[in-house]
């Protein structure tokens, strides 16, 4: 849904101010991912055969991790399973052996159970995309270099002090209104191809 503004002037390439209705629409992107979305369980807990315990860490509640293990590749061979980080021989010669992701102790290198996840109570379905805006006029005067930016062989520089803003624009639509006053007036849309930037000061 596009939000429309009515800024009290617009600056083309430094001639104004001109009245013009400002719109920027933003769209909405569908991250549904396929599946349940999953987060970390809080309730899980797990305490491995040398008695080292472990969680997630709620500290920090929307980063939960777990610090007192870490996710490496596993090496299993047709005849044993390798530790991480030691070097397998038999893999070099030729041995059956398979590479999968594993959790394991930072004490004692032990595989423990994949951390316990939980259904996401709030999943993020959609996430802000592209940005648009454009800038409709109505009943103008001409202005030095009008014509090329109408027929579109000149992009524009936009100011809006009111709200602070600044672009790039180019034409979109032109039309002549002759009966736009005594001796008529242009009525054209100038669509943003930059972002609508702010800036500071007065």
């Amino acid at each position: 849904m596009p939000v429309i503004m009515e800024p009290p002037g617009v600056w083309i390439n430094g001639y104004g101010p001109r009245i013009g209705n400002l719109s920027i629409d933003q769209e909405r992107l569908d991250v549904t991912t396929f599946g349940e979305s999953k987060i970390p369980d809080p309730e899980w807990t797990y305490v491995d055969q040398n008695g080292h315990f472990h969680a997630w860490n709620l500290e920090v509640a929307d980063r939960p991790k777990i610090f007192t293990a870490d996710e490496r590749f596993e090496i299993r061979t047709n005849a044993h399973s390798v530790e991480p980080g030691t070097y397998c021989e038999a893999c070099e010669y030729g041995d059956t052996y398979s590479i999968s992701l594993g959790w394991f102790c930072v004490l004692c290198a032990k595989k423990i159970p994949n951390p316990g996840l939980a259904p996401d109570p709030n999943p993020v379905t959609s996430a802000p995309g592209r940005k648009t805006w454009q800038i409709e006029f109505e009943n103008q005067d001409g202005f030095p270099g009008l014509s090329r930016i109408l027929q579109g062989q000149d992009q524009c520089s936009i100011r809006i002090p009111r709200i602070h803003a600044f672009g790039i624009a180019s034409c979109s639509r032109f039309t002549w209104d002759g009966a736009a006053g005594e001796h008529g007036g242009w009525n054209f849309t100038l669509f943003g191809t930059s972002p609508l930037g702010r800036y500071g000061g007065k």
